[in-house]
């Protein structure tokens, strides 16, 4: 595997931490990489508020032309201890290139405050952030990476996390504590994860599908039959990135040829 790095000025608005707290009623706001980012954006968040709607509303930057969808929504359950929660997650398609959008979301009649967010725009350079493993005991480190990464690259027009994004991938208090790690980065620019063996493993560290990590990102589903997600690609600039699995031996129950 290796990568290519290409660097540039890509201006972006980039908003505070947004996650506010398991007591209240949003957390963990996410962008995820879509196949299209001049067209399109893809936003999650989490709420333990069970069996309520979501949605969210977006305009031009302001703008009063307001248009609002419906946040598709998964019930996941709670892993070692953890919450219960909902991960509600919306699809934006038809963006203009190179614009910037408002944005908020909403579970039930609450809502949270507007939020900005800037399409691709018409560009062949650009800055991409690429980490390494962040799994960790604490993930205080991750943490202070993360934070230091943004602030000093604030045009960074998206960022990736290179597989063993937690140490154990059903451990939800694990995942919490990575998404709270990352809140200003996901809450700023989209994230394209790569699936890690760690991802893999079920608490009591034997090979497990990685429904956790799967659940979580809606990737794009460009990938070969059956692999969705697992594989996926997109473009950004003039570049086309794929991003691959190697998780044989930890997959091999499930998908002998992968």
């Amino acid at each position: 595997m290796f990568i290519c790095a290409i660097v540039s000025i890509c201006f972006l608005s980039v908003p505070k931490s947004v996650h506010i707290g398991y007591d209240t009623d949003f957390e963990h706001i996410m962008h995820v990489v879509t196949a299209d980012m001049k067209h399109e954006r893809t936003i999650s968040w989490k709420t333990k508020r069970i069996g309520e709607p979501g949605n969210l509303e977006m305009r031009p930057k302001n703008s009063e032309n307001i248009t609002r969808i419906d946040a598709d929504r998964v019930e996941l359950p709670a892993y070692n201890g953890g919450n219960q929660f909902v991960l509600h997650t919306t699809h934006i398609t038809n963006l203009t290139a190179g614009t910037e959008y408002e944005y908020r979301v909403s579970v039930g009649k609450r809502q949270s405050a507007w939020k900005e967010f800037k399409t691709e725009p018409e560009l062949t350079s650009f800055k991409a952030l690429v980490f390494g493993d962040s799994q960790s005991l604490n993930y205080e480190d991750w943490a202070k990476t993360a934070q230091t990464a943004l602030e000093n690259n604030a045009d960074a027009a998206f960022f990736i996390n290179m597989g063993d994004l937690v140490d154990n991938g059903q451990d939800e208090s694990q995942w919490n504590a990575w998404l709270d790690g990352t809140a200003s980065l996901s809450a700023a620019i989209p994230i394209a994860p790569v699936m890690g063996n760690h991802e893999a493993y079920s608490l009591d560290w034997k090979m497990a599908k990685p429904n956790y990590y799967l659940s979580l990102f809606s990737l794009p589903v460009n990938g070969p039959s059956g692999l969705e997600q697992y594989i996926y690609s997109y473009d950004f600039g003039d570049v086309h990135f794929v991003v691959l699995n190697t998780q044989l031996n930890e997959l091999r129950d499930w998908y002998p040829d992968i």
